[in-house]
């Protein structure tokens, strides 16, 4: 039997003792308490030696784009220093500067866990279409959509191992009530390997092969760590 059950009966339970106001009550508090917690900073870097134009004239194109065209996102332009002796490579989680340069490197931050990790890169910039796929996808537009309305969203990629029974157990679970009530849960389900989602998909950390995976999202899209295997034994 999937061992997903278990997680999200926990999940359940503990967003309803939060407090013991009737369900759609404590789903507002919850929910609004969730977006008003600090959103996670990301770095779209420019990394290059100190004396490199194009590099600059990169940086400068991509400064235009978020001012003009991506203020939403959750992004800052970073340049990045690469022949500097005083880099902290550590603080973007990378070992030492891209064998290639110049290069455009979007780095995740995840305030809770005190790390950075790579989710994208291009040589030397993104494209038209790059810049397209960063700004939004569908299930990110739906994403946005759902979490103003709901205490957590669940999103389900069925992976090389998926199994029909686990994606019905999940509808069934977003559709209950409890003391007539919603319970406040959503479901978005995404095929990983979808190239409209690559970035989504390099962000949780699911490769486009990889097995069956459960995210749980809720606030302003932070997303509740680690992810689940619902195939697991």
């Amino acid at each position: 039997m999937s061992s997903i059950a278990r997680p999200h009966a926990t999940l359940i339970l503990t967003l309803l003792l939060l407090c013991s106001l009737p369900a759609a009550a404590c789903e507002i508090r919850v929910r609004d308490a969730a977006f008003r917690t600090p959103r996670d900073i990301h770095r779209l870097c420019v990394i290059a030696n100190s004396d490199d134009p194009d590099a600059d004239a990169i940086a400068a194109r991509l400064e235009d784009w978020l001012a003009e065209t991506a203020q939403s996102l959750n992004l800052k332009l970073v340049r990045v220093t690469a022949d500097d002796p005083d880099t902290d490579w550590d603080s973007f989680g990378i070992p030492s500067a891209p064998p290639a340069l110049p290069v455009t490197v979007l780095f995740g931050r995840s305030n809770s866990a005190g790390e950075s990790f790579v989710i994208d890169h291009w040589e030397p910039e993104p494209d038209e279409a790059d810049l397209a796929a960063l700004l939004t996808s569908p299930v990110r537009k739906q994403l946005q959509e759902r979490l103003g309305q709901h205490i957590a969203v669940l999103l389900y990629s069925g992976g090389d191992n998926a199994d029909p029974a686990t994606a019905a157990m999940l509808r069934d679970l977003v559709g209950k009530d409890i003391k007539d009530e919603r319970i406040g849960l959503s479901l978005i389900e995404f095929d990983a390997s979808d190239p409209a989602e690559q970035l989504l998909s390099s962000f949780i950390g699911l490769p486009p092969d990889g097995p069956s995976t459960l995210v749980v999202a809720f606030g302003r899209a932070k997303l509740m760590e680690p992810p689940l295997n619902p195939c697991r034994n």
